[in-house]
Parts: structure tokens; C-alpha cells; sequence
């Protein structure tokens, strides 16, 4: 072929592409690659080529190992050559959704290591506290209140540290909180006072 491909000869070497992957023909796909294909084109289903890679399943006439091995060889030279991993196709899936989906572990573990250098780990932090709720309790107040904050601000992500520390916070309380259950139980101050005695912040 010469210089200046046609928009019909770009649309026949992304459709050669995406044949040869979904023939497990990786060698072939990366000399496509190699020769200008690119590596974020799409096909009608939105499938990039690591999508298409990663959604076909671990069957083939080849033997498991040997296929699995070039799978993965050519998943690592699609993320070398800066393919979007982020992606998704039509139906919603990413390259690490099929992966998962298709026991594609290796690949998950290529893929979850490439998101953790390209994005870094973000460690959680908590929220501010919520409001304090109404007592809980019984008739004359002898309970307690409580409020919560979430691991959300941010969650942890991409192998970053959940928090550490208390979600629920709980005091003692009187009469003012008003109560929230109107049944007298002569358990509660016990409980209340177990509670305090054993929570941890």
C-alpha cells in the first residue's frame, strides 16, 4: 500500500485488527499495531483493542498456557504503547470488567498495577460528623445519642489505606435530645454505660 490511505482502507485494517485478535492471532495484531493502526481505535461496538482482548474467553484450539502467554504478552503492549484503559464499550464494560468476567487473572493483575502507577493510591479520609441523632432510649432519657461519619472524602482507591478509627460516635443524653422510643426498657443505662465503657475512638 502507498502513502495517503482512504477513509475505506482504515476502516478494512481495523477490521483485519479486530479479526486477528478475536482469533487469538496476537503476533499478527501487534505488527498491525506496529504498522499504524493505532492502539484506541474502536469497531461498532465501541470495543477498543484491549476491550476486545480481554472479552474473549479462555477457549481456544491452542493450548491454555501458550494462549493465555501471548494474551497477556499483547495486553502489556497495548498499555506500552499507551492504549486508554479506561474505556468503555457499548455496553458498559471496561478491559478490566471482561478480564475479571472471563478469569483472566494475570491480565487483571497487569491491568490493576498499570491503574495504580497511572492514577496512585488515594488513602480514605473521613467525612465531618453527621448530626447528632435523637436519644435513644426510654422515659426520662437515660440513653444516649449518636452520630456517624463515612470513609468517603475520599474513599480509598486504587490500593490506597481505608481509615482507621471510629464511624459512630455516641454521648450520653438528656432530657432536652427528646427520645425516640417511648417503651420504657430498665436495661438501657446498663447497655449505655457498656457501651462507653467499651467504645474505642
Amino acid at each position: 500500500m502507498g502513502e495517503g490511505f482512504s477513509k475505506d482502507d482504515e476502516d478494512d485494517r481495523t477490521g483485519a485488527l479486530f479479526q486477528t485478535i478475536r482469533r487469538d492471532r496476537f503476533q499478527l495484531a501487534t505488527d498491525l499495531i506496529s504498522k499504524g493502526a493505532g492502539v484506541n481505535c474502536m469497531n461498532n461496538f465501541g470495543n477498543t483493542q484491549l476491550i476486545q482482548t480481554c472479552r474473549n474467553n479462555r477457549t481456544s484450539t491452542r493450548t491454555g498456557g501458550e494462549w493465555e502467554s501471548d494474551r497477556e504478552r499483547f495486553v502489556s503492549f497495548l498499555i506500552s504503547n499507551d492504549c486508554d484503559m479506561s474505556k468503555y464499550d457499548i455496553y458498559g464494560w471496561t478491559a478490566l470488567m471482561y478480564a475479571e468476567k472471563n478469569g483472566h487473572d494475570n491480565i487483571i493483575d497487569i491491568l490493576e498495577k498499570k491503574d495504580m502507577i497511572c492514577c496512585g493510591a488515594v488513602n480514605g479520609k473521613f467525612s465531618d460528623w453527621g448530626q447528632w441523632s435523637s436519644c435513644i432510649a426510654n422515659s426520662g432519657c437515660q440513653g444516649y445519642r449518636e452520630r456517624e461519619r463515612s470513609c468517603n472524602t475520599p474513599a480509598p482507591q486504587h490500593g490506597g489505606i481505608h481509615c482507621t478509627g471510629s464511624v459512630k460516635k455516641q454521648e450520653a443524653a438528656t432530657d432536652q435530645h427528646k427520645m425516640t422510643n417511648d417503651h420504657y426498657n430498665p436495661y438501657i443505662k446498663y447497655l449505655f454505660l457498656m457501651k462507653l465503657y467499651l467504645q474505642v475512638d
